[in-house]
């Protein structure tokens, strides 16, 4: 899961922000779709579930270990977003015990995205594949 998240998130990161594939999945949003923060802790993530995109609640509690540092992924610079939309996506799959999963399957949750099987030993177009 994680795979897929920095995935999407470098997209956006390489695009100056300019094509949004996650992190306008989180709202309360800005009149820009940026997510914003919630001083209640409460956020919505939209996540692509059996064929519908679905409003998952999670709060803004995160796990941390007895030193107070992260159990889970998050932004070095400070973004909530990431560790928002792993928590929602871990809600579905029965917490942060998950075993793991599919990337394509993953990004496909994530974004919507069917996904494609490519030969990447052949000559390919990368800007175009994208």
């Amino acid at each position: 899961m994680l795979s897929s998240l920095a995935v999407a998130g470098h997209f956006e990161f390489k695009n100056k922000y300019t094509k949004r594939l996650i992190s306008n999945h989180i709202y309360p949003q800005d009149e820009n779709e940026k997510p914003i923060y919630n001083p209640c802790g409460k956020y919505i993530v939209k996540l692509f579930i059996n064929g519908v995109w679905r409003g998952i609640e999670v709060d803004d509690y995160l796990p941390v270990n007895k030193n107070e540092q992260f159990l889970c992924a998050y932004s070095s610079r400070g973004k909530m977003w990431v560790s928002l939309l792993e928590k929602a996506y871990l809600k579905l799959h029965g917490g942060y015990e998950f075993m793991g999963s599919n990337s394509s399957r993953d990004l496909f949750v994530l974004t919507g995205w069917l996904p494609d099987k490519m030969d990447l030993k052949k000559d390919v177009d990368f800007q175009a594949l994208w």
